[in-house]
């Protein structure tokens, strides 16, 4: 790295403790715009209108495995549904140090490709990365996990089919005793009253303790928790 790269690294990262530095702009076919940022000295993904990870998102699964005592129940077979940048890898592999097999779906080549070229998502060996549409693996899907992670947005919105009795009902019979966390943004009326459904949907499982949690900003994490019998 010669003198004037330095200088520009250096400015950036003093830049990013102020108003944050946008490093580069992408084009998804699946996610549209994507920005990789330079926040507080880390990079963050963004989309137009939500984090996608190591921002905003990173602080509500911290949040959320905290709430639920994650560490208490340490799972071994973990389901996520949306890798993004890989949040919930690092905080599950790294920042708790779990001994877990990790199964990511991811259906957009960009986002795989950007978890493993700026945050080298590739240096956890127990994390198995699918390309693959969400909704196809589940329903298609006869292997069991103790925790299942719903992560599927479209910008700021959960895509309607996800949200819907056939999905979430092959969705359930994948858990093992253990959670499905199901990740949610309510920004208005129309994201209210799906999350709503949603929860209505997961209360009619006999076998299901089902709670919400109110996170960081305007998230909201269903967690459905299944007990051995």
């Amino acid at each position: 790295m010669n003198y004037i790269t330095r200088i520009i690294s250096h400015i950036r990262y003093v830049n990013s403790y102020l108003f944050g530095t946008k490093l580069s702009s992408y084009q998804s076919k699946l996610n549209g715009k994507l920005e990789l940022w330079l926040i507080d000295g880390k990079k963050i993904l963004n989309s137009s209108n939500a984090n996608l990870s190591y921002d905003s998102l990173h602080r509500v699964f911290q949040q959320i495995f905290r709430k639920i005592n994650i560490q208490n129940k340490p799972p071994e077979r973990v389901l996520l549904l949306g890798l993004g940048g890989g949040s919930v890898p690092c905080i599950l592999l790294e920042e708790l140090q779990f001994n877990c097999k990790i199964t990511a779906i991811e259906h957009d080549p960009m986002m795989i490709e950007l978890a493993i070229k700026e945050f080298n998502i590739n240096r956890f060996k127990s994390l198995e990365i699918v390309e693959m549409d969400a909704y196809e693996y589940v329903t298609h899907c006869n292997k069991k996990f103790d925790l299942i992670i719903v992560d599927l947005f479209l910008d700021d919105y959960v895509p309607l089919p996800f949200c819907e009795e056939e999905f979430n009902t092959a969705l359930i019979k994948l858990l093992d005793p253990g959670y499905i966390l199901f990740n949610f943004i309510n920004k208005n009326l129309a994201q209210a009253n799906q999350f709503e459904k949603l929860q209505l949907m997961y209360n009619l499982q006999r076998n299901l303790l089902v709670s919400n949690y109110h996170l960081d900003g305007n998230n909201d994490m269903l967690v459905a928790e299944k007990i051995r019998n």
